[in-house]
């Protein structure tokens, strides 16, 4: 008896292809999107932190801002920036600190 050759199908083997292909093409994509999704929740968390940070020098300006018109205010940055001093007053200033 001659043996027969068996004919392949070609429309199976195709089909089979492009379901490997479409598999691993969904595959990648998700794994893709966990990535950038990963760094996405990184870079807003850093974003975040940053604005607190921000968010409380604001506070703390608005603070500075609404305690500068007092005189106590005005008076202590008088003394301790421009070294000023009140009516009968002596200033000592330590001369071992000064370099000459």
């Amino acid at each position: 008896m001659p043996k027969v050759k068996k004919r392949r199908n070609y429309g199976k083997l195709i089909t089979r292809l492009i379901l490997i292909v479409g598999i691993f093409s969904v595959v990648s994509t998700f794994y893709d999107q966990h990535k950038e999704m990963k760094y996405l929740l990184e870079y807003e968390s850093l974003l975040t932190q940053e604005f607190e940070a921000l968010q409380s020098d604001v506070d703390s300006l608005k603070n500075v801002i609404e305690y500068s018109d007092e005189e106590e205010y005005i008076e202590r940055i008088a003394r301790e920036r421009l070294k000023m001093v009140k009516e009968n007053e002596i200033l000592f200033i330590d001369v071992s600190d000064v370099d000459i």
